[in-house]
């Protein structure tokens, strides 16, 4: 796991935690990445991403009318790119 994805999940880790102490709804944890978290993550700028999800050089979803995009399949498609 590289370090960006570590700090990433630590983050969201801590996120979790403060959520469940200041809420009584239990909440639901949601892997889905704005554009904007997607683009900071990879260190890409937002251009680059809509670029790239255009030409379906990305895994992205369609939350209503929204785009985002599934941190694990991010992570995945990240690793594909190492090799």
């Amino acid at each position: 796991m590289t370090s960006a994805v570590a700090v990433w999940r630590l983050t969201f880790e801590r996120m979790l935690q403060e959520q469940k102490q200041t809420s009584r709804r239990p909440f639901q944890p949601s892997w889905l990445m704005t554009p904007e978290q997607c683009a900071e993550f990879l260190g890409i700028k937002i251009n680059t991403l809509y670029v790239m999800k255009s030409q379906g050089r990305i895994p992205y979803r369609k939350v209503g009318h929204l785009l985002r995009f599934d941190f694990d399949e991010i992570v995945e498609w990240t690793k594909d790119k190492e090799k």
